[in-house]
């Protein structure tokens, strides 16, 4: 990845939402080999779900690492991605029209 975050800041690209799809499945493939190893060990697993949505956010930079991401695309991610589900992957039809 270009950025310590996935797609759109602090540089935007025309494939961001693929540049999302893939990082985020990346996560879930790493986060699975990370516990698989753990499960080995120490009888201990670890879980993780991702949520992509696309949109329009403001994004405040105060200096260093971290940043602070507000609007209605990150409120949708976070809510996508608490399904009740099995699955640990979710995209909206928003960022599925973009990849497909």
């Amino acid at each position: 990845m270009d950025s310590w975050f996935s797609s759109g800041f602090p540089q935007a690209h025309e494939d961001d939402a693929q540049r999302a799809v893939r990082a985020g499945l990346a996560i879930v493939d790493s986060v699975a080999a990370l516990s698989a190893g753990l499960a080995a060990r120490h009888n201990e697993t670890l879980a993780v779900r991702v949520g992509i949505h696309t949109g329009s956010v403001v994004v405040g930079h105060g200096g260093g690492m971290e940043a602070d991401v507000f609007g209605y695309a990150p409120n949708i991610a976070a809510r996508v991605q608490t399904s009740p589900s099995r699955i640990r992957f979710f995209i909206t039809a928003a960022v599925h029209a973009l990849v497909s």
